[in-house]
């Protein structure tokens, strides 16, 4: 899906929803009263992103994880391979 495509998608849903669209632009209103813009929002997501990731997972899990990402990065050895 493209972006034309979602923001038509986007738009058509706040069309059958007005109450949708209303609580939208409230939400926008509140952001920008706050002197917050959508790039500050996004610059935030990864660390939110963590912390709930540890609270439903734990950090020993989380831990597991990058250990394993980490492994798999790393270039497999020709002894490594199966004869």
């Amino acid at each position: 899906m493209n972006e034309a495509e979602i923001d038509a998608l986007i738009e058509s849903i706040l069309r059958d929803n007005p109450e949708l669209a209303a609580l939208m632009d409230r939400g926008a209103q509140a952001l920008t009263d706050a002197g917050l813009r959508t790039q500050d929002l996004l610059d935030e997501l990864p660390a939110a992103r963590n912390e709930v990731f540890i609270e439903a997972y734990g950090v020993e899990f989380q831990d597991e994880l990058e250990r394993l990402r980490q492994s798999l990065q790393q270039p497999i050895q020709a002894e490594d391979w199966p004869l």
